[in-house]
């Protein structure tokens, strides 16, 4: 029967755990992830009242997923909005700002320019300058800092988000060995509490399995690599370029380079991409903006009469020391002439035994030596710290760089205030002509690349001389000389609309009614095609003729005959007569030569003509002589071929020919040869081999062989002192087990019956040496090295061994 005490009773507990539910809910209503429990209630039997059977978190997985998406695009905004206006802070122009620095510096050579003469204007332009070449180098320093700080910040969100997977997998550890559902409500709230966390981190697309466990991975489409699955987690590592090194959590370990989206990360990468774009940007401004200055500055002249030299320059170098520097050695660089300083990069070498510091280039040669100054082409090296032996020091030039803009002029007589070309009219001139003059840059010094220069386009040639190289290493280059064609023009129209053109020939008169409404482009490609002719059916082609459009102006150029004696073009706008614009002019005569001088086209050159085009300032190498055996008479130069090799240096060095013979007896060792170290010096190869202790010749040789560009042989020879009679005994051992007795009575049969009695032993491979032995007792093992350079390579030097 119904015990009304028991369902009173059952029905009082479970209230009371609702009651403790609802108490908990109130507690928890500031606690970050915590999940609103409800206690669910069930009946007991017939009549057996009522008890709480399960108490279930408020969670929505479709909500939760939206809030996760939602804290991740809040967190890559939020992110991303700090740091650019960080840069936009920078960037806007304020009191002494780049504007300031720049009307600074006009306004000084516009003073300049009305008294030239004075030199405290001259002193002014040079302060001026110095003060806008800091502000664009501070400007560039600040956006490096604020790159660097998104860097940092980086960093410590990657730490950061390694941190949370690693919570998240010791959550989900637990989840796996708790049963009791009321203990796994508190894990799960955690587990959502550290993914909302990763969220505001990195963009994650997560999945729930049947325990509540999730499965995460990168990326909010569900592509992107596994970073969290059971118990398991990845990690994220920064790679380069804005890219990170993800480390899957498959038991695989599969490592993947991806992008990050969304969240701080996400956020983070938009940034250091706005920072990068500003610094290009500068760079860029900074370096035309002191191109352009230069070049103007080039035009004008100094008080004494030459030319304006560079006023600014934004190339630098950056020292960055060795992973291996045990001291604390600096270095820091001025730049003297970056005209001509080298290209970089640059090592810099403590050599302990000398006390000396070595600038290296990229091949190892050395370029300057000095204990706190090294003096090199443009650069000077000053040097600071205590270094060790061995300690390295990397230079790396940068151009057009606005952190590195300097005002490279500190002279201000060296400012060239006044103009090199004026253009005035002459009172008298009735006419309206108009005269522009630009002075043009100089070339740059030495020959170009031919190839660059002899193309598809003409080019007219206003001198002989050499024109250009073809650099070492190139396999083949295409070379057109093209002659100048006959040139009239008829123009411009400037909205006038064609209708005849009558063109007057030794012939006679040739007139071209032209089609109404065509542009000036689409007129010439009408006559060159002959969709125009005359009324007796002759095309423009037909007359040695071709039309074409420049802009509003038709042009004829005669092709393969002369240009006609007259031309005109009826408009509706009045009539328009030819001009004669060019004069045809053959082709010119290309004449190709090797470095050293050998000739391969073009007309022989005479002894007078040689001596002036082969030298070192048109390319050719100190010591060329012309050499014409190579022409094949009158053929041009395509499809010649030529392989030659120019090298200087030994062919051959010979290492360790100078040893004796080794003596010892049965109770005391053979002696080791000694560790020595050899060095090469090639022209792109620069290292040092050590030879350990008790290497032998045939080692030795193999390990030359495998490291360095020759070929290394081993001998071993042996010379004796041979007496003029008697018998001559000895034993020889080498490779055979078992030595061999060689015997010879000098007497009877000389040195020559010793070489025989050798050779015989030797077998059929062995050849007698010519000449009479060394009347020498010696013996040594030597390395007889063949070197064999890569092409345009000069022979290296090889040092001996110490």
């Amino acid at each position: 029967m119904v015990d009304l005490m028991d369902i009173g009773r059952g029905g009082v507990l479970a209230y009371r755990t609702a009651l403790g539910v609802t108490g908990e809910n109130i507690a928890n209503v500031d606690t970050a992830g915590y999940r609103r429990r409800d206690a669910v209630m069930q009946e007991v039997g017939v009549g057996g009242g009522v008890d709480v059977v399960d108490i279930r978190r408020a969670f929505d997985g479709l909500v939760a997923a939206r809030s996760r998406d939602a804290q991740s695009t809040l967190g890559a905004a939020e992110t991303h909005l700090s740091h650019v206006q960080a840069l936009e802070d920078r960037l806007l122009p304020g009191e002494g700002g780049l504007p300031d620095l720049l009307d600074g510096f006009f306004d000084a050579l516009d003073g300049l320019s009305q008294v030239p003469e004075d030199q405290g204007l001259r002193q002014a332009v040079l302060s001026s300058g110095t003060a806008l070449a800091g502000g664009v180098a501070d400007l560039a320093e600040g956006i490096d800092v604020l790159a660097r700080n998104v860097r940092e910040e980086t960093e410590q969100t990657v730490a950061q988000a390694n941190t949370v997977l690693s919570g998240l997998a010791e959550v989900q550890e637990q989840l796996a060995q708790v049963t009791d559902e009321r203990a796994r409500n508190p894990l799960l709230d955690q587990r959502d509490r550290l993914l909302v966390n990763l969220a505001e981190l990195v963009s994650i697309d997560v999945e729930m399995d049947d325990a509540g466990r999730a499965t995460v991975r990168l990326g909010a489409d569900g592509s992107g690599p596994l970073v969290l699955e059971r118990g398991r987690a990845g990690r994220i590592e920064q790679g380069t370029g804005g890219r990170y090194l993800v480390t899957s959590a498959d038991t695989k370990a599969v490592e993947v380079q991806t992008t990050l989206r969304g969240g701080m990360l996400g956020g983070l990468a938009s940034a250091a991409g706005a920072m990068a774009q500003a610094g290009d940007d500068l760079d860029l401004w900074a370096s035309r903006m002191a191109e352009e200055i230069n070049a103007v500055h080039a035009q004008g002249l100094t008080p004494t009469g030459g030319r304006g030299g560079a006023l600014f320059s934004v190339s630098g170098w950056e020292a960055a020391p060795g992973a291996l520097m045990r001291g604390t050695g600096a270095a820091s660089v001025t730049i003297t002439d970056a005209t001509v300083m080298p290209a970089g990069p640059l090592t810099l070498v403590q050599d302990a035994p000398t006390g000396l510091w070595q600038a290296r280039d990229a091949a190892g040669q050395i370029l300057a030596a000095g204990e706190q100054t090294l003096s090199l082409p443009g650069l000077r090296i000053e040097m600071s710290g205590v270094p060790q032996d061995g300690d390295r020091i990397t230079l790396t030039r940068q151009d057009a760089s606005a952190r590195h803009m300097t005002l490279v002029l500190n002279d201000p007589q060296g400012i060239a205030a006044a103009g090199t070309l004026t253009v005035s009219a002459v009172p008298g001139n009735r006419g309206t002509a108009t005269l522009s003059a630009t002075v043009l840059s100089a070339q740059a010094s030495g020959p170009r690349d031919l190839s660059g220069i002899l193309s598809a386009e003409p080019v007219e040639f206003l001198s002989a001389g050499v024109v250009g190289v073809i650099p070492a290493g190139r396999a083949g280059a295409a070379l057109s000389v093209q002659p100048r064609f006959a040139a009239m023009d008829l123009g411009p129209l400037a909205g006038a609309a064609p209708q005849t053109l009558s063109l007057t020939t030794p012939e006679g008169v040739a007139q071209f009614a032209l089609p109404a409404g065509l542009t000036t482009d689409a007129l010439a490609a009408a006559l060159n095609s002959g969709a125009v002719q005359t009324a007796e059916g002759q095309s423009l082609g037909a007359l040695g003729l071709m039309a074409e459009a420049i802009g509003d102006t038709l042009s004829f150029l005669a092709r393969d005959g002369d240009l006609p004696l007259s031309a005109s073009l009826a408009t509706d706008l009045g009539s328009l007569a030819g001009v004669v614009v060019a004069d045809a002019a053959p082709a010119a005569v290309l004449s190709v030569f090797t470095r050293d001088g050998r000739q391969l086209s073009g007309p022989p050159l005479g002894a007078s003509a040689a001596a002036a085009l082969l030298t070192p300032e048109n390319g050719f190498s100190p010591d060329a002589a012309h050499n014409a055996d190579y022409l094949d008479g009158a053929a041009p130069y395509g499809g010649l071929s030529l392989t030659r090799q120019s090298v200087s240096g030994d062919h051959v060095a010979l290492l360790g020919q100078a040893g004796g013979i080794a003596t010892w007896t049965g109770t005391t060792p053979a002696p080791a040869n000694p560790s020595v170290e050899i060095g090469y010096e090639g022209a792109t190869q620069s290292s040092t081999l050590r030879l350990p202790e008790g290497a032998n010749a045939a080692w030795a040789a193999q390990e030359l062989t495998t490291a360095l560009p020759v070929r290394a042989e081993a001998e071993t020879r042996l010379a004796l002192d041979v007496p003029t009679s008697g018998v001559l005994s000895f034993q020889l051992a080498g490779q055979n087990l078992t030595p061999l007795t060689i015997a010879a009575d000098l007497g009877a049969v000389g040195a020559a019956g010793l070489q025989a009695a050798i050779n015989a032993q030797s077998g059929p491979r062995a050849s007698a040496p010519s000449g009479p032995p060394m009347a020498v007792g010696w013996c040594w093992s030597r390395i007889k090295a063949q070197i064999f350079p890569s092409r345009a390579s000069p022979i290296p030097e090889a040092r001996p061994p110490r």
